[in-house]
């Protein structure tokens, strides 16, 4: 842990120190660079065989079955699998730095480790996947931020930790990527003891907060550790075993923003990203008046604790719930304070093309709101330091 500075900006090159010091400087807190080399032939639910010239294949044939239109939901996914397919992650940044035109864009690639949860064959173990973004970032100082996926149930989590923030090294990454859905709770004890350490040394931690798209292969999931939320009983910290048949299950057992309760009440100056706000299915609930939504939860949560934001990636596409978020945005200075922008790229591809949303998106916002949520409050979650 010695080995570790508290201070963010010790963990920046020295292109990126120039890079956010830049008035026309962009964030993009939530994108992912990793392609099908990454990650298991299972990702998808089934077992599929994961390769340049099968995925080709299949985006061609999504292509062909709609031809009058680029805009259907299967090109959409054909578009999704192009960016899937690309051989190397340094492409998949290349296309991604080409979207923000006249601006200095900085993007957090947030990596994966779906192998201790998902089955199947996987070409580039996790080791080889860090080796993989520590060389984007060695070919993209100026531009990419990584955080490094902390799974509990990868035997290597603590080492490899130590490995990617420690000042001995040359890994300069920096923050933490949470994806509960894959089989653990926030409140898995390896988990506490990475949280320790991030609070103490000002590492910000991104959690995957919405739906569970992506989850664990296993039906019956054995010996979950971690506080358990038990309705009209609160938390319990008894290990248990739990059988899930939808992939709504996953999302509410694993992903709810209330287990990051316990972790906060024992590290409240921990900087904790929720990510998506919520996701789609949660500003629906939102924006029709239910008062159990995940959205009014983050808001909650948000005014409890002083480091917690919220980013609203993937969601963008939608503008109906983009004009809502913009009213607290307007309403709420503490919300204000607290949204990051977050494009989800390329995952968002499924629902059209990132060009048209993203300029969407941003001129609903309007300058002065783009600003805090893209320059401003990412600025403090990144590299604010907490006494």
């Amino acid at each position: 842990m010695e080995s570790i500075s508290n201070n963010p900006l010790d963990r920046l090159t020295p292109e990126m120190l120039q890079t956010i010091a830049k008035p026309d400087v962009f964030f993009d807190v939530h994108a992912h660079i990793f392609n099908y080399r990454d990650v298991p032939d299972g990702f998808l639910g089934i077992r599929l065989p994961f390769n340049e010239r099968f995925l080709t294949r299949i985006e061609h044939f999504l292509h062909r079955l709609i031809n009058r239109t680029d805009t259907d939901n299967l090109s959409n996914l054909a578009y999704f699998i192009e960016f899937f397919r690309t051989k190397n992650s340094e492409d998949i940044s290349l296309k991604l730095a080409g979207y923000y035109p006249g601006v200095e864009p900085v993007f957090c690639p947030l990596m994966m480790d779906m192998r201790p949860g998902i089955k199947g064959k996987i070409l580039d173990e996790y080791d080889k996947q860090i080796e993989k973004i520590k060389k984007i970032r060695d070919d993209f100082p100026h531009q990419v931020l990584p955080f490094f996926a902390a799974d509990p149930n990868n035997p290597k989590m603590k080492e490899n930790f130590i490995r990617v923030f420690s000042s001995d090294m040359d890994y300069k990454f920096n923050g933490i990527k949470i994806y509960p859905s894959l089989g653990y709770l926030p409140s898995h004890p390896d988990l506490m003891d990475i949280f320790k350490i991030c609070e103490a040394k000002n590492i910000p931690v991104t959690t995957h907060c919405a739906g569970a798209i992506v989850h664990a292969s296993a039906n019956k999931i054995q010996n979950i550790k971690g506080l358990h939320y038990a309705p009209g009983k609160g938390f319990s910290n008894e290990v248990i075993s739990k059988r899930f048949s939808r992939r709504s299950m996953y999302a509410e057992f694993f992903n709810h923003p209330r287990n990051w309760i316990p972790v906060l009440e024992k590290h409240p100056g921990l900087k904790l990203n929720l990510a998506h706000f919520g996701g789609d299915h949660q500003w629906k609930k939102f924006t029709e008046g239910s008062g159990d939504s995940w959205v009014a939860r983050i808001i909650d949560i948000m005014q409890r604790y002083p480091n917690v934001y919220t980013d609203y990636s993937y969601t963008l596409y939608n503008r109906t719930y983009s004009s809502h978020l913009k009213k607290l945005i307007e309403d709420n200075t503490l919300i204000a304070s607290r949204v990051l922008f977050g494009s989800d790229y390329y995952m968002i591809v499924r629902e059209g093309h990132f060009r048209s949303m993203k300029v969407n998106f941003t001129s609903l916002m309007g300058d002065d709101i783009m600003r805090m949520i893209a320059v401003e409050n990412p600025k403090k979650f990144l590299f604010e330091v907490q006494e």
